[in-house]
């Protein structure tokens, strides 16, 4: 529906609970719209995010509603920029979500003993100041939303989901953490939070979600944490933590994410990966100091849609069973919270949310030591849209089906020692919009048509002397067009009646 809201809905005496949710509402609510809704208990208003529609909520300051509500729920309206006073009224309430309310302003003293009642608290994505609540006074409380916040001071919390991520908050994760033995949700991603990680995690059986990305948190991870298998999601991405890929992780059988990039990581993959970690979905390792070889245990990793390993000091060839990644159909999801994993696609890295995790399938291998050939097996990968193996030692050919890879958006190949002829079936790549093929060995002209018409950038392909064509400056002559790459690698050509070669890589 969209539109606005009728004040005749105030005519509605006898309402107890009015749910307007996920619409494209647009236009003011006044006291009018309220007027009659003495028994009204619980409301719920929204409008969706990708709507332009906008909804206000605009009432005098000393308007005191006729109603007592048990559960507000107001996501996407406008309420700010100052806290609501009539709020004060509504001491009944069992849930209070002012969710992205336009609210800029200071919490105001004593908020949070007001609703003693309260167990669900969202007052996420607006712009309050102030400090981190203390709810040792509220033991029944069970969440509290107010991530994307100016909150700041030191986290003292009592709580069974806890979400205080993109705020300002300093000091260490307090050891009491340790004693919330409901805790099932932990987010605290993007705050300034130092030190080490807290040691007691021993009872925190419930914790399915631990999220302490973006921090400044060093030291190693607790051999305590071994403890955590009800664990679907870890991310402790973008910080300073060490030491190796804990043998304990093991214990994490149903981990579908797990996020460790730019740490200080190092030592070798484990050879259990694969087989003690069935669930995983996502596994992002870029920007550490591991090394070794990427073992071929990982490929019973069916489930697998996105692998980064990108940035760190791996060696050997890339496991030729790789194709048998991403094999399985699984359904995504993650529960209620909205668990991002970050991917540099068309080289830029992004932040990609749950809705999304279904549709995005990456390989990113980038940035190491790997040698030898690409498997063929890879264009098994139907549904890979990111595909990057630049910066190796990798020699041999791009595979012949590569074309078979229609829903590729992202293929960088460059910085190698790769040769033979680019394959024609590159051109059927119809989603393709950030190709770089540049400093490696390949001979001959460069296939056209179709989407790799639209890629008119001479630099994919620059560092490559053998190259002609479009969109190159050198021109190709009649006998490079007609070049010939034998299974070996070298380059053949009829030249004027009598046969000449050519290793690739060389000079003619």
């Amino acid at each position: 529906m969209n539109g606005t809201i009728p004040e005749s809905i105030g005519i509605l005496a006898m309402l107890v609970s009015l749910d307007l949710r996920w619409n494209s509402w647009e236009g003011v609510l006044t006291e009018a719209h309220f007027q009659n809704l003495t028994r009204l208990k619980s409301l719920w208003l929204s409008t969706k995010v990708s709507a332009n529609s906008t909804l206000v909520l605009k009432v005098k300051q000393d308007w005191v509603p006729p109603f007592k509500l048990i559960d507000l729920q107001l996501t996407n309206v406008r309420i700010g920029p100052t806290f609501p006073t009539w709020l004060k009224t509504q001491n009944e309430l069992n849930v209070l979500w002012l969710e992205n309310a336009g609210i800029s302003d200071t919490i105001p003293h004593g908020l949070w003993k007001s609703y003693p009642n309260v167990t669900d608290w969202n007052l996420s994505h607006n712009k309050l100041r102030g400090q981190v609540p203390y709810f040792k006074f509220q033991p029944l409380v069970a969440r509290v939303d107010l991530r994307s916040n100016k909150l700041e001071g030191e986290l003292l919390p009592n709580l069974r989901w806890l979400d205080l991520s993109s705020n300002s908050i300093t000091g260490r994760i307090p050891h009491s953490i340790g004693m919330l033995k409901e805790l099932g949700f932990l987010i605290l991603r993007n705050n300034f939070l130092s030190g080490k990680l807290p040691p007691l995690w021993k009872d925190l059986q419930q914790l399915r979600i631990l999220d302490l990305a973006k921090n400044n948190i060093s030291g190693n991870v607790p051999s305590s944490m071994r403890y955590l298998r009800s664990l679907e999601a870890l991310s402790l991405s973008q910080n300073h933590l060490d030491g190796e890929f804990h043998s304990f992780f093991r214990n994490y059988k149903n981990l579908q994410s797990l996020d460790l990039g730019r740490n200080k990581f190092s030592g070798k993959l484990p050879t259990w990966l694969g087989e003690s970690l069935p669930s995983l979905l996502r596994l992002r390792l870029r920007f550490n100091l591991f090394q070794g070889d990427i073992p071929q245990q990982l490929c019973p990793l069916s489930n697998l849609q996105i692998l980064d390993l990108a940035h760190n000091d791996f060696s050997g060839v890339i496991p030729q069973c790789l194709g048998s990644l991403c094999s399985n159909e699984k359904e995504h999801y993650f529960l209620e919270y909205d668990y991002q994993i970050f991917l540099v696609t068309k080289g830029i890295e992004y932040g990609y949310g749950q809705t999304f995790f279904g549709l995005v399938y990456s390989i990113d291998l980038s940035s190491n030591n790997l040698s030898g050939e690409i498997p063929d097996n890879i264009t098994n990968i139907l549904e890979l849209v990111i595909m990057n193996f630049s910066m190796n030692h990798l020699t041999g050919r791009i595979p012949k089906k590569i074309g078979n890879l229609h829903m590729l958006e992202t293929l960088d190949l460059s910085m190698n020692e790769l040769c033979g002829a680019i394959p024609e079936s590159l051109s059927s790549l119809t989603f393709l919009s950030h190709l770089k093929l540049s400093s490696n060995n390949w001979p001959g002209k460069i296939p056209s048509g179709n989407q790799l018409q639209t890629l008119n950038d001479s630099s994919i392909y620059e560092g490559n002397s053998l190259l002609c064509g479009p969109p190159l400056s050198t021109k190709c002559s009649k006998d490079e067009t007609k070049l010939r790459v034998t299974p070996n690698g070298t380059v053949v050509t009829k030249m004027e009646g009598e046969l000449s070669h050519s290793r690739s890589g060389l000079a003619w």
